[in-house]
């Protein structure tokens, strides 16, 4: 049983996915995992296999579940055979299933909400970092070379004799 009835979603292979955040917190009203405008989770795979409506999490009995909305392809905790349709499956904090080409993890939603604290706190102090505003860039190829200061290579220009070539 989980305890705060809150339940994270974290997309482990977050490379495959083309739209969507990487992590989902579900309370106990539960939700929808979808590409549709009108799921709580949206996401889509590069593939584009994830239907509009693709699983629901549900919160009964002080346990959450999943269960694939009608003949969608969910693969849970590794499994070749796919879920069958209507079939609630209760979460375990760490269960893996797949949908289309992402594989998701359920995670302790406390998780999720530190890390985003975390990067909110690493995005706001990059603001106070500007010493990469004082450093010059130059293109690759380019060279700074003073050819004042080498006699050999004066001569050279002036003359117009590039046999050296």
């Amino acid at each position: 049983m989980i305890e705060k009835e809150e339940i994270g979603i974290a997309i482990e292979n977050y490379d495959e996915c083309i739209s969507g955040s990487k992590t989902f917190v579900f309370n106990t009203k539960g939700g929808t995992i979808g590409s549709g405008d009108d799921c709580t989770f949206r996401i889509q795979d590069k593939l584009e296999q994830i239907k509009n409506t693709h699983a629901i999490v549900s919160y009964e009995e002080g346990s959450f579940t999943i269960a694939a909305f009608e003949d969608s392809d969910i693969y849970y905790n590794k499994s070749f055979s796919r879920m069958p349709s209507g079939y609630e499956i209760i979460i375990s904090i760490g269960d893996i299933f797949k949908i289309g080409n992402l594989e998701f993890r359920f995670v302790d939603a406390k998780s999720i909400e530190a890390s985003i604290k975390e990067n909110k706190k690493y995005l706001e102090d990059i603001e106070k970092r500007n010493h990469f505003d004082e450093i010059e860039i130059k293109p690759r190829g380019k060279t700074s070379i003073n050819f004042d200061k080498n006699k050999e290579l004066k001569e050279i220009l002036e003359n117009n004799d590039y046999k050296f070539i």
